[in-house]
Order: structure tokens, then sequence, then C-alpha cells
């Protein structure tokens, strides 16, 4: 269960493992270096409790669908023939909390479509949810490094990045802050990387220590807790991957678009471990008994 109540004393109170193949030439226009700073450009940030109710379903569990909001927002964006258009449609969904809460509903009703009615969601699961209705592309990259996060960036792809949340030490989040937790890596600096963090209304662009960040990042497996490493490498179009390096890289088979769906319900099927559910267990015991 994620607590995302945020500390903000405002008004908002009272209201690539790598992708191998060549990028187009197009894409590398949207992002810019400015002194150590690597961004992407033209990624909304949307929070995923655009009207303030962080303690309300779906709001409270919507990182995940905000997340891949953000990323398919971006990559419409891409379509605009030009910068102006870019910049304008992105400032119209970020300055409309009501299109942002339709935007993050519809996601939710595309994964209830594959999956039902779920908490949370594995990085499979967000992967079959892209492969199923969107137009672009993703893969599941196992034990990705600092080199292969930064090259996605480079790349013009954001990636989307489950964690466990409390060990992002963020001051905005009710603390602890969240257990799984889903945000979107936007660009990186010398030192940190940068996110668009929909689990607090100043998520924009927050730079976390690339230590952190390494140290933060966890999968879920049916609710359960796994060491295994893992993020969502994503492309716009079916020209821009190779899934022949990532799967040499993961020993993962190839799942490709036809049977991703299939993949990602059978993962989510599977029985965890008792030693993974009990360490699930032992950390939501702790936050209780010391967090009350």
């Amino acid at each position: 269960m994620k607590n995302y109540q945020t500390l903000e004393i405002t008004a908002v109170l009272a209201l690539g493992i790598m992708f191998a193949a060549a990028e187009p030439a197009r894409a590398q226009e949207d992002k810019t270096i400015q002194g150590d700073r690597t961004i992407i450009e033209n990624i909304p940030f949307i929070t995923q409790a655009p009207q303030g109710h962080w303690n309300t379903e779906p709001w409270a569990n919507a990182c995940e669908e905000t997340s891949l909001s953000m990323v398919d927002i971006f990559y419409d964006i891409q379509l605009q023939n030009s910068d102006a258009n870019k910049l304008a449609y992105k400032m119209e969904i970020e300055g409309d909390t009501h299109a942002q809460s339709k935007i993050i509903l519809d996601m939710l009703g595309l994964k209830n479509d594959v999956f039902g009615i779920t908490e949370d969601e594995t990085p499979h699961m967000m992967r079959a949810v892209i492969a199923k209705n969107l137009q672009w592309y993703a893969q599941v990259a196992i034990n990705p490094t600092v080199e292969d996060l930064k090259a996605q960036i480079d790349l013009n792809r954001p990636v989307i990045l489950p964690v466990y949340g409390e060990l992002l030490y963020n001051g905005q989040y009710a603390y602890p802050g969240p257990d799984y937790h889903v945000g979107v890596l936007v660009g990186y600096t010398n030192d940190t990387f940068i996110m668009h963090d929909p689990g607090t209304n100043r998520g924009n662009y927050i730079e976390y220590n690339i230590e952190t960040v390494m140290d933060s990042m966890e999968s879920l497996v049916n609710n359960g807790f796994m060491e295994q490493k893992s993020a969502v490498f994503t492309a716009p179009n079916s020209e821009s991957y190779n899934f022949d390096h990532l799967d040499s890289r993961t020993g993962q088979h190839d799942l490709r678009k036809i049977n991703v769906i299939e993949a990602a319900e059978n993962m989510y099927q599977e029985t965890i471990t008792p030693g993974v559910e009990l360490i699930a267990m032992v950390r939501k015991l702790i936050s209780v008994v010391v967090y009350g």
C-alpha cells in the first residue's frame, strides 16, 4: 500500500540493457544539455492526484498509470510539427488538472482491460499495457546500470522506473514515504538522475542522487518485493528498438508484441516465494510499529 500524502504547506492543502538500433535524428532535437544537466524536453509533469485526493482511490495508487501517461503524452507531443506547438501542448496539459485526471483515469481503464482492478503493477504488467494499447514500444530491462539509464536519456527515451519509495528520502512525502512507487527518469547530471515523480505536487524535475536511485530501484512481483532491479525502457516506434541486444544482456526470452500480454499475465499469476512474501510482510510491519 502506498502512502503519498505530501507535506506541502501550500494552497494544495486547501484544495534501455538498451535498445540498440539508431534513433532517428529528429528525436535528438528534443534533448537539451544545460551545463552538466541533460534533459529530455517536452515531457509533461502530472501528479498522480491532480485534484489533491491523495488518500482516495484510485489516486492513492496511481503512480504507474500516471507515469505511463506522462510518457504517452511525450511521444504524442513528438508528432507536433514545431517546437512552439510541442511547448503549447505540454503547457496545456500541465495547466489543466481536470484534463490530467481524465488522462490518468483513461490509462487506468486501459490497464483494467488487461489485468482487472489491481493496486500495484509490475514492470512486465506496465509493458503489457503499452504493448496492447499504446502506439509506442517498451521492454523490461533487468539490472540496468547507470550507463544504461543515461544512454536511454541520451537517445531521448524516457525511462519508467519502479523504486522502493522510502529509500528516495524525499521530504515531500508523508513520512516515511511510499513503498512500491514508479516515476519517470527525464534527465541526469554528473551526480544525479532527474525524475518526474508523480508522488508529490512538486515532483517535476526532482534530482535524486545517482546512488540513491540505484539503491532504491526495486521490482514488484505479485505484491512482494524482490531484489531484482528492473526498469521499463521505451522507444517511439518499431524502427528504434532491437530486442536482440536486450535479450543477450538479460538472458530473457524475446517477448515481442505478439506474446507480451500472455507473458505478463503469466508472470502476474506466479506465486511468490515464501521468502519474498516474508520480506514484504516484515517491511510493512516495521512501518506500522515504528511510524504508526
